[in-house]
């Protein structure tokens, strides 16, 4: 078999490479936009236009994730804090071209095929950073959840069976969207995790025994009545 020159293979292999990052480059914009951490990247400011058309100065209420530690950490956060991870984007699959399996974003939101290491260290340094001033961390709550079970493990199966559920639509009507899979809504997931952390829940089980013990003695009251 013949060989091309030194310098035609080299040349052939600058033109392959332009070619490939200009198929990439579509790609590359798209990334850019939806993780760049400008507040047009937000997926809940996009998920949502709602929030910029009904509140006022909605866009000053979201700050990035280092002014969420230094207030955490200065005692200084609001009532209420929602904490949008940084998103995971590939798409990885048997359907999509080499170009978008070559174009990808690991974020730190534990999805697949993301590192959920990367997730680990996320929650921590949330942790850490509520936990570093006392005080506040006394009067403060941190729930962890995830919009999909995304592959966690779920020993309850008793819903998982096709049919184990009723259908939203109530099996009276017929269901405003129907899937292209066939998929009739007669069955659950696995379940979603959430976590909740915070001082506060020896004083909360404290209270719910206290109220579990004084609807027994009025259950034993009404029953000598």
């Amino acid at each position: 078999m013949a060989r091309a020159p030194a310098r035609r293979r080299v040349l052939l292999g600058a033109l392959a490479l332009g070619a490939l990052l200009a198929a990439l480059l579509p790609f590359e914009e798209y990334l850019a936009e939806i993780s760049n951490g400008d507040l047009a990247s937000s997926y809940t400011w996009r998920l949502f236009p709602q929030i910029e058309r009904d509140i006022p100065n909605a866009a000053d209420h979201f700050q990035g994730i280092e002014d969420f530690h230094g207030r955490a950490r200065a005692g200084t956060l609001p009532r209420f804090s929602y904490i949008e991870p940084t998103w995971t984007f590939a798409h990885v699959t048997d359907a999509t071209s080499v170009q978008e399996k070559l174009t990808t974003d690991q974020g730190n939101d534990y999805h697949p095929p993301g590192n959920v290491l990367v997730g680990e260290q996320f929650v921590k340094d949330v942790y850490t950073s509520l936990i570093s001033n006392r005080e506040a961390w006394q009067k403060t709550a941190l729930l962890i959840t995830f919009d999909e079970f995304v592959g966690t493990f779920d020993h309850v199966t008793a819903d998982l069976a096709p049919g184990g559920i009723l259908a939203p639509t109530g099996g009276a009507a017929k269901p405003v969207f129907e899937s292209p899979t066939g998929f009739d809504f007669t069955r659950l997931g696995a379940r979603v995790p959430t976590i909740l952390v915070s001082p506060l829940l020896a004083l909360m089980r404290n209270q719910i025994a206290a109220a579990e013990r004084m609807g027994r003695l009025l259950a034993e009251v009404v029953a000598q009545l």
